[in-house]
């Protein structure tokens, strides 16, 4: 009897996973959810789920309904999922077979998929995040870039994640030569929050001065596609 119910939690965990990567990667999916995004209703989100299929299992499989915590989540999802864009069918179909020969990696990476998304704490990252994995579906970034930017846009602030161009603008006006602290270009707090996440390279030895990393410039292009 125990045997028969851990093989079924365990089918569960697997579908769950499975099912937030094929809704991730479903273009009708990205369709119905677009125009929900400004307009988040959780009635109206619960009812196109039911018209979606990989989006219904989902929901039935998180056990998704009506609260308030719940209600946070499925905005969550829409935003992600708006995120990703239009992904094409080739697209979509390359990525399914480089997960789906391996279904337990399939079910690992939706299951750490929905971890990130329930940790972010701005729907605005939700929809950032949704970008870099449609780079990752595209074969723009490798899956350990993924996830490393998963984790910075997770750690990082709102307000330095939003700016992160505007602040790689600024750094490429330093002049060393001018005799003006680093920090008027770019203050000590916006510098920190970056670097901490790997945004920013330290270099100098008189005084730290920084530099774009090549991570922060991958996010940059992955936020503009």
């Amino acid at each position: 009897m125990n045997k028969d119910t851990s093989n079924s939690e365990d089918e569960i965990e697997q579908d769950l996973g499975t099912s937030m990567i094929r809704s991730a990667t479903d273009p009708y999916a990205f369709q119905k959810l677009g125009e929900l995004v400004d307009g988040f209703n959780t009635k109206t989100f619960l009812a196109i789920c039911s018209q979606v299929d990989v989006l219904d299992r989902l929901v039935k499989l998180y056990g998704l309904g009506e609260s308030i915590r719940n209600d946070m989540f499925l905005r969550k999802i829409a935003r992600f999922i708006n995120g990703c864009g239009n992904i094409t069918e080739g697209e979509k179909a390359e990525f399914g077979r480089r997960l789906e020969n391996d279904a337990n990696y399939c079910k690992k990476a939706g299951e750490n998929l929905l971890l990130i998304l329930d940790r972010l704490d701005s729907f605005d990252k939700t929809e950032i995040l949704g970008k870099v994995f449609a780079g990752w579906v595209r074969g723009n970034i490798d899956e350990v870039t993924f996830y490393r930017l998963a984790m910075a846009i997770s750690n990082i602030p709102i307000g330095d994640l939003k700016t992160l161009e505007l602040s790689y603008k600024k750094i490429a006006t330093y002049d060393m030569k001018a005799g003006k602290p680093f920090a008027d270009t770019l203050d000590d707090a916006t510098s920190q929050a970056l670097y901490n996440v790997g945004f920013l390279t330290a270099d100098g030895y008189t005084e730290i001065t920084y530099l774009p990393s090549e991570l922060g410039s991958s996010l940059i292009r992955l936020m503009k596609k």
